[in-house]
């Protein structure tokens, strides 16, 4: 794929997102410019200090007909929300990831590109919530069901919580932050009886997330035999980077064990693996190529993340 081939975005991406037979989880928090603008920063400027010219971040998002002033709205967003620091000189305004340690720095990226790869070992013990929050304070009872949603938990039954390994300090915290006095937390084992196996799909809503893994796979696998359907490989990747972490807000991480058949989430692990990597150094070029007119001193430090070797481990 050569990026000098690239222009605009592959229809074929682009159309199947909106469709209705395709359709994916929402993105994170933030509307779509700040998440594409966020995982361009956090795949090709990992780990830099250099902060990139306003210019140059409105060009990028414009691979993605985002609008000049919806893309300088998506930076000062980030920067109110503390994602980026602002820098002036001059005329020019730039954004950059505020500076971390390394070992921050490490954890984000596996968080990012190890989504999806084998789960850990599992000691076949579960962590228990039991709450009871009155009607009086429906606002606590909903943050807290959302707090406990994000984290793996899904309700077994009216107030009753539950989510596979140790989660007893994320439930004893949910329950301290919210002030909820009335709450127990367990670590117990789950004894299999008839109906257990529809019980479970039904609380982590595994039904759904199939269906979000299918369309996943269907989107991109024909990426795989025809790479002419990516098009520009900068929008195709970073795109299909946006719709692959939308799945850590809905994706509980069960244990191998308790994956109904024919699980479809390592077949779109895979693809996702082999067309990331594959498109990389196209993507690279391409991101290159869009900075270079507004800041060519900053071309040569642009780099990229493979997710091979997450698999691996």
């Amino acid at each position: 794929m050569n990026p000098a081939e690239a222009g605009r975005s592959a229809v074929s991406l682009v159309d199947l997102t909106n469709t209705e037979e395709v359709r994916f989880p929402r993105s994170q928090s933030g509307s779509e410019p700040q998440h594409l603008l966020s995982i361009l920063l956090g795949d090709y400027w990992f780990s830099r200090t250099e902060h990139i010219s306003s210019a140059g971040l409105v060009a990028l998002l414009a691979e993605f007909d985002i609008s000049e002033g919806s893309a300088r709205q998506a930076m000062l967003r980030l920067h109110k929300r503390g994602v980026l620091e602002q820098s002036r000189a001059g005329r020019t305004t730039a954004y950059g990831f505020r500076p971390r340690t390394d070992e921050v720095t490490a954890v984000r990226l596996r968080h990012v590109v190890g989504f999806g790869t084998k789960p850990p070992p599992w000691d076949g013990l579960w962590t228990v919530l039991t709450l009871t929050v009155p009607d009086t304070i429906r606002n606590v009872r909903t943050a807290i069901q959302n707090g406990l949603r994000s984290e793996g938990f899904a309700m077994l039954q009216d107030g009753v919580w539950i989510a596979p390994r140790d989660r007893t300090q994320t439930a004893t915290r949910l329950l301290a932050e919210h002030g909820v006095r009335d709450g127990h937390v367990f670590r117990a084992d789950h004894i299999p009886h008839s109906g257990v196996e529809a019980a479970l799909q039904r609380s982590f809503d595994l039904s759904k997330l199939r269906r979000y893994y299918e369309r996943f796979i269907q989107a991109h696998r024909p990426a795989l035999d025809d790479p002419a359907l990516v098009g520009n490989p900068l929008a195709y990747r970073t795109r299909m980077m946006n719709q692959w972490l939308a799945f850590r807000g809905i994706d509980p991480e069960l244990p191998a064990e308790l994956w109904p058949a024919d699980w479809p989430r390592p077949e779109a692990r895979r693809i996702f693996r082999v067309l990331y990597d594959e498109l990389g150094p196209a993507a690279e070029e391409r991101f290159k190529e869009v900075l270079r007119p507004t800041d060519p001193q900053l071309v040569e430090l642009t780099g990229h993340h493979v997710a091979g070797p997450f698999d691996e481990e």
